[in-house]
């Protein structure tokens, strides 16, 4: 029996789809405990003023969950998604997750996973207790970008 290229090419596809995914039931550790011990970085401010680190030229970057200032439990869920105008093109290539410390740690890798679509679900995260800063930036194809600060404040 001879296979043919399609049969061929929608195995191969399938395999490729069934391997970038996590497997079910996976917790991601989103920062670690050493990664959370780190020294923060400054405050940066002026005349007294926290400077805002939110641009709005780019997409347009919609958190669900966890809401503002809530105070969450591990595991929790993170659910962003991106709205863009009607004759603009997201870059997912430029998506970049950052830990904010002096050294800031780069989390894109650990998240880029559960991108789909237009939209960044993470169905259970752990997190070390404590506030954490994350830094959360995309852009246009045509290079608008769009930056958010994240605050996680979580519990036991």
């Amino acid at each position: 029996m001879k296979l043919r290229p399609v049969y061929l090419l929608f195995f191969c596809s399938a395999v490729l789809l069934f391997l970038s995914r996590p497997p079910l039931g996976y917790c991601l550790t989103l920062i670690t405990p050493e990664e959370a011990a780190k020294p923060d970085a400054p405050l940066v401010t002026k005349r007294g003023f926290v400077i805002s680190q939110q641009e709005v030229q780019g997409p347009k970057i919609n958190i669900f969950t966890p809401k503002a200032d809530e105070k969450i439990h591990n595991p929790f869920i993170i659910e962003i998604r991106f709205e863009k105008l009607p004759d603009k093109v997201i870059d997912f290539q430029t998506l970049k997750l950052k830990y904010i410390k002096f050294i800031p740690i780069d989390l894109t890798s650990r998240v880029l996973p559960f991108l789909q679509e237009n939209r960044l679900t993470i169905k259970d995260v752990d997190v070390p207790q404590g506030k954490h800063k994350l830094r959360l930036s995309i852009a246009y194809a045509t290079g608008e970008q769009s930056e958010m600060e994240i605050v996680l404040n979580v519990e036991k």
